[in-house]
């Protein structure tokens, strides 16, 4: 079709100029009219354009452009230029892309290696006095806390029957004197039968005086029944020979079970009482602590007491448990800093510069010195080598593994090295990236 629109190009010109003056009259009348002019374009083959008034007749083709303004008021759309600053950040993002993935597949393909050292550690220890100004401690008032409880004797004893015991006195009013064998049984006023222990001659009487003479007896029946009065016995034994208990008889005892107080009854007891009354001594001293403060371990003394003692009978016993408390109070985070201070100063004049403090000073207050006022500590702390950990990776970057561990034994303050990630003795990554460093502090109990 574009064949034939240039074959008749020279015909459409020629009939144009012709035309032209009739144009330019109609034109001018049409302009005065206010009619625009409508101009055809069609294009050539191999390429150019061709502008005309006259349609072609035998080509029903649409004009490519209409001059004629649009009646609906929308302005002609205008042709922008294409986005070159978005085409420079796609292009841009790609190579960004590219590279972050080429950074990806060097990372994927370069092993990373670990390495675990264990530097030198030491532990020092000092004892340590400070006075209480320097740390701001303070005695607390002395308390004293009293609790009382009765407990069961739990001792059990039997009692066999004993026979009382006691003294005859004998006189004799004859001129001779007279016998009484052992075994000889008296009854007295309220029928008690008492037995001489042994035999006994009272001798003959000096008138005025009577013969007189003492002996040793033990009621017949055992039994508190035994236990007769003075005088019970006052009777004549024979002609001129009277017998008397001038003391009661004593000792007589009947069978019987009975409870008995142990030292264990008294000993449950304290130690029932004396947990408590600890407790309410460190909540009444807590009490009296001021903000910041600390209380060292009071010095307390217990004090017991018992309505029985020991191998009492009775069923029961009631002990009372007094315990009195001493304390001293102080400054946690003051003594803290002195302490670290101290032993700081100590490990320096022991170690050197090259350790570092590993975790915190361990303080233990001793039993404070109260006529002195100073604290007794115990002081405690774990020094570590510093390492320069970019220092390290930086020496063994590329070095062959054995070179590599051998370099980092011979280092001061390293007490073992070793590396994995890598076989046998292949080289180390250059890129000190790929080297992890793991530092290993081994602490033994303090």
């Amino acid at each position: 079709m574009q064949s034939q629109y240039a074959k008749r190009v020279p015909a459409i010109l020629a009939e144009k100029e012709k035309g032209r003056g009739d144009d330019e009259t109609t034109t001018g009348q049409q302009a005065g009219l206010g009619e625009p002019e409508i101009i055809h374009v069609y294009p050539l083959e191999g390429g150019g354009l061709v502008f005309t008034t006259t349609p072609i007749e035998d080509e029903p083709v649409a004009p490519v452009v209409d001059s004629k303004p649009p009646e609906t008021g929308q302005r002609p759309v205008l042709r922008k230029d294409p986005p070159y600053f978005l085409y420079f950040l796609l292009i841009l993002l790609l190579f960004l892309g590219l590279d972050s993935a080429d950074t990806a597949l060097i990372a994927l393909f370069t092993p990373t290696v670990h390495i675990t050292i264990i530097p030198q550690t030491k532990t020092v220890r000092i004892t340590a006095t400070l006075p209480f100004a320097s740390i701001h401690a303070r005695m607390l008032p002395s308390l004293t806390l009293t609790q009382s409880q009765s407990v069961a004797a739990t001792g059990r004893g039997h009692q066999t029957a004993q026979s009382a015991t006691g003294i005859l006195t004998f006189y004799n009013g004859l001129s001779t004197a007279q016998s009484v064998a052992r075994g000889t049984v008296f009854t007295g006023n309220d029928d008690v039968k008492v037995t001489t222990d042994t035999a006994v001659t009272i001798p003959a009487a000096n008138p005025p005086q009577f013969g007189e003479a003492t002996v040793s007896a033990s009621a017949a029946s055992a039994g508190t029944i035994g236990n007769i009065t003075a005088l019970d016995m006052n009777i004549t034994v024979s002609t001129g020979l009277f017998v008397k208990n001038l003391s009661a008889f004593t000792g007589g005892l009947d069978e019987r079970d009975y409870p008995f107080v142990k030292s264990s009854d008294i000993q449950h007891a304290v130690n029932a009482l004396t947990p408590e009354l600890l407790q309410s001594q460190q909540a009444a001293l807590h009490s009296q602590l001021q903000p910041g403060e600390a209380l060292v371990s009071p010095t307390c003394t217990t004090t017991t007491t018992g309505d029985h003692q020991p191998g009492d009978q009775t069923s029961q016993v009631k002990v009372t448990v007094s315990v009195t408390c001493s304390a001293v109070v102080y400054n946690k985070d003051t003594l803290q800093s002195e302490a670290t201070a101290l032993l700081t100063h100590q490990a320096r004049k022991l170690l050197g510069a090259g350790y570092k403090i590993f975790g915190s000073v361990r303080v233990a207050v001793q039993t404070p010195h109260t006529p002195a006022l100073v604290l007794s500590l115990s002081l405690s702390g774990v020094w570590v080598y510093a390492m320069n950990e970019q220092a390290l990776k930086n020496l063994v970057a590329g070095k062959p593994r054995l070179e590599a561990i051998r370099l980092l034994s011979l280092l001061p303050g390293v007490e073992q090295a070793t590396i994995a990630g890598i076989e046998n003795n292949k080289p180390l990554p250059d890129d000190a990236s790929h080297i992890h460093l793991l530092i290993f502090v081994a602490v033994a109990d303090a």
